[in-house]
C-alpha cells in the first residue's frame, strides 16, 4: 500500500520532558490520530454491519448495499468533503492495491479509478461470490476470506495456491497489516486479531485490542501502527495504535518514548495540596520538618504546576526524589499546628513497555551511580541460600528472560497480610504482601548483578480524597532506557514495564528507609529521632481527579485493593 501521506504533517507531535542530571531523559512523543474526523452527514442507509469499510490515501470509504446496485460514500481525509457514487451492481468485496479500488461482485473483479469509479479493468473471476466477503490485494495475489477459511489465489489467472484454515471456527473481517501479514477478526473470538503470515502459512500471535469487538467489524487496513475504525452509525471515528501486543485507543495524552519502548496511554489529570498537622506532646522548640514530594517527572507522573503555600525550600537528589524542609514554630504542650504548605496538578499514566532488544546479564552496564542499588542489605540478603537457590532456578543469562522469570514468579506469588519479612523467608513461605512482593524482586534482581529499587507510593482507590502510603513496587534499571515498574499487583501483569495503576509516587530508594524520615514508611518527621518523641507529625495529601482535555470527567479505574477469600490483588 502506498505510504500515509499524513504521516509527516500529523502523526507525531512533539513533547519533550527533561529529568535530573542523572537520569534517563524521558522524551515523549504524543501519538496524534490523522483518522479522526467530523461526522456530521447522517450515514448512509443500508449500511452492511459486516460489510467492510475500505480506506486508500486519501479517502475513507462506506458501502450501503441495494437491491441491483451499490450506493458507496466517499469521505476526503483530508478536508472531510463527503460524495456519493452510485455502482450498477451488487458488491460482494473490495480492496485498494496499485492506485486503484478493486470492485468484486458475484463473477467479475474489476479495478476502477478511486475518486471516478472510471473502470480501468475487468476480470472474470471463478469463484461464485454469494455475500459479503472480504478480499485483500497485493503483487501477485488475491487472498479471500471464506468462512473459516482463507484462500490464496494468483493473479491474474486466479489459480488457488494455498488454503488456510481458520482456528476456533470462521470470521467475518480480514484486514491488510504490515509486513504483507493479514489480521483475521471474529465477533466469535471478542476483541482479538489474529495474524496470519501468508507466506510461511503460518498462524503468527494473537493481538487484543482495547475496544468492543464490535469496533473491529468497522476497521479498515493498518498502516503506521494504526489500525482505523470508522463508525458511521454512531459517526464517530477514531485509530488504534499497535504496540506489543495489544491495540490501544489513540487519544490525548497517548504517548511513545523516543527509544519506541514506552508507551504512557489513559491519563489522569490530579490536583494534590499537602496539609501538615503537628500536635506536641510537650514543649517543643521551632524545628525543621522534613516532607516527601512527589518527583516532578517520572515515565508515568509528571507535575505540570506546583506551588509552596508556606515557606520553605525543597530538595532534588539525582534520582529525581525531593523533600520539602520547613520550620514550625516552638510550640507548647498539646498545642497543634496546622498549615496547608503545597499545591500541584499533575498528569498520571498508564504505561507499556516493549523492549526492543536484549543482551547477556554477564555483559551488562550501567552508570557508576546506581551501585548502590546492586548492593546487600539485610531486608534482601543476596547470599541467603534461599535467595541463591531462586536466582539459579529462575536464571537466564538473557536479559529480558531472566527479567520476565523474576516477574512472573513476583506475580504467582499468593497475596498474604505482610510482616515486613526478609525475602529468604518470604521465598520460603511464597506468600507476602506489596512490600514481600518487592523484597523477593529486588533480591534476586540484585543477585544477579542487576540495579533495582524500592518505590513508596500511594495506589488510589474510586472516591479516595486523603491518603497516605500504601502500596510499594519496584523499579528495574533497563540499560540504554532506564527505570521501569515491576508491578505484580496491578494489571494486566504479564510484561515487565506494564501497569495500570497510575501509582502517586513518592520516594525511589536503594533500601527500605529513607534516609531523611525517621519512623519507617512515613511522608513526614522532624530533623531528629529526638523531635521525633516530643511531637506527632502527619501530613494529610489531598487527591482531586480533575477532567480530561475535553472537558470530560476522567472515568475512574479502579485502583483499590480488593480483598478475596483466597487472594488479594490491586484492581
Amino acid at each position: 500500500m502506498t505510504s500515509n501521506p499524513f504521516r509527516s504533517s500529523l502523526y507525531i507531535v512533539l513533547v519533550f520532558i527533561s529529568c535530573s542530571l542523572y537520569a534517563v531523559e524521558f522524551t515523549f512523543e504524543a501519538v496524534a490520530d490523522p483518522y479522526s474526523l467530523s461526522w456530521e452527514e447522517e450515514p448512509p442507509k443500508g449500511t452492511n454491519f459486516f460489510a467492510s469499510r475500505l480506506r486508500t490515501t486519501t479517502h475513507f470509504y462506506a458501502l450501503s448495499p441495494q437491491k441491483n446496485q451499490s450506493v458507496i460514500t466517499l469521505k476526503s481525509l483530508r478536508n472531510g468533503e463527503t460524495q456519493s457514487i452510485t455502482w450498477n451492481g451488487k458488491l460482494f468485496a473490495w480492496s485498494f492495491y496499485g492506485e486503484s479500488v478493486w470492485l468484486l461482485e458475484s463473477n467479475t473483479l474489476t479495478a476502477v479509478d478511486p475518486i471516478s469509479f472510471a473502470i480501468k479493468q475487468s476480470l472474470p473471476f471463478p469463484i461464485s461470490i454469494k455475500k459479503w466477503s472480504d478480499i485483500v490485494i497485493e503483487k501477485d495475489r488475491l487472498y479471500l476470506l471464506s468462512d473459516a477459511k482463507v484462500l490464496a489465489l494468483s493473479l491474474p489467472n486466479f489459480q488457488q495456491i494455498a488454503e488456510y484454515e481458520i482456528p476456533q471456527g470462521k470470521a467475518q473481517r480480514m484486514l491488510r497489516g504490515p509486513n504483507g501479514n493479514l489480521y483475521i477478526i471474529s465477533t466469535f473470538w471478542g476483541a482479538i486479531l489474529r495474524e496470519l503470515d501468508p507466506k510461511t502459512m503460518e498462524w503468527k500471535k494473537s493481538i487484543s485490542a482495547k475496544t468492543h469487538h464490535h469496533d473491529l467489524m468497522k476497521a479498515t487496513d493498518i498502516a503506521d501502527g494504526l489500525l482505523p475504525i470508522f463508525d458511521l452509525e454512531n459517526k464517530k471515528s477514531f485509530s488504534l495504535y499497535l504496540f506489543g501486543d495489544q491495540f490501544l485507543k489513540v487519544s490525548n495524552g497517548l504517548s511513545l518514548s523516543k527509544s519506541k519502548e514506552m508507551l504512557r496511554i489513559s491519563p489522569k489529570k490530579t490536583k494534590l495540596s499537602a496539609v501538615l498537622n503537628i500536635k506536641a506532646k510537650q514543649n517543643v522548640s521551632a524545628q525543621t520538618i522534613r516532607i516527601l514530594l512527589p518527583p516532578k517527572q517520572t515515565y508515568s507522573q509528571e507535575i505540570i504546576e506546583e506551588s509552596l503555600l508556606y515557606p520553605g525550600k525543597i530538595e532534588e537528589d539525582e534520582d529525581g526524589n525531593r523533600v520539602l524542609f520547613i520550620t514550625m514554630p516552638a510550640l507548647t504542650k498539646d498545642q497543634v499546628w496546622e498549615k496547608e504548605i503545597w499545591t500541584a496538578d499533575l498528569y498520571r499514566y498508564q504505561v507499556r513497555f516493549k523492549p526492543s532488544y536484549s543482551f547477556p546479564i554477564s555483559e551488562i552496564s550501567f552508570p557508576s551511580h546506581l551501585n548502590e542499588y546492586i548492593k546487600d542489605h539485610p531486608t534482601y540478603d543476596l547470599n541467603h541460600e534461599q535467595v541463591l537457590a531462586k536466582k539459579i532456578e529462575l536464571f537466564d543469562n538473557d536479559f529480558v528472560i531472566y527479567l520476565k522469570n523474576v516477574y512472573a514468579y513476583a506475580v504467582g506469588m499468593p497475596y498474604a497480610k505482610g510482616k515486613f519479612d526478609p525475602a529468604p523467608l518470604v521465598i520460603q513461605k511464597y506468600k507476602g504482601g506489596c512490600t514481600e512482593h518487592s523484597y523477593v524482586q529486588i533480591a534476586l534482581l540484585r543477585a544477579a548483578g542487576i540495579p533495582a529499587r524500592l518505590v513508596w507510593n500511594f495506589l488510589p482507590w474510586n472516591g479516595a480524597t486523603e491518603f497516605e502510603l500504601n502500596h510499594k513496587f519496584v523499579e528495574v534499571w533497563f540499560p540504554n532506557y532506564g527505570w521501569i515498574p515491576l508491578e505484580p499487583l496491578a494489571p494486566p501483569r504479564k510484561n515487565p514495564g506494564d501497569t495500570d495503576a497510575r501509582h502517586l509516587v513518592w520516594a525511589r530508594l536503594a533500601t527500605p528507609y529513607h534516609p531523611l524520615i525517621h519512623g519507617g514508611d512515613r511522608l513526614v518527621s522532624p530533623e531528629s529521632a529526638k523531635a521525633q518523641k516530643q511531637m506527632q507529625t502527619n501530613v494529610r495529601f489531598r487527591l482531586v481527579e480533575a477532567e480530561n482535555e475535553e472537558g470530560e470527567p476522567i472515568s475512574n479505574f479502579r485502583n483499590g485493593v480488593k480483598e478475596d477469600s483466597e487472594d488479594r490483588r490491586v484492581e
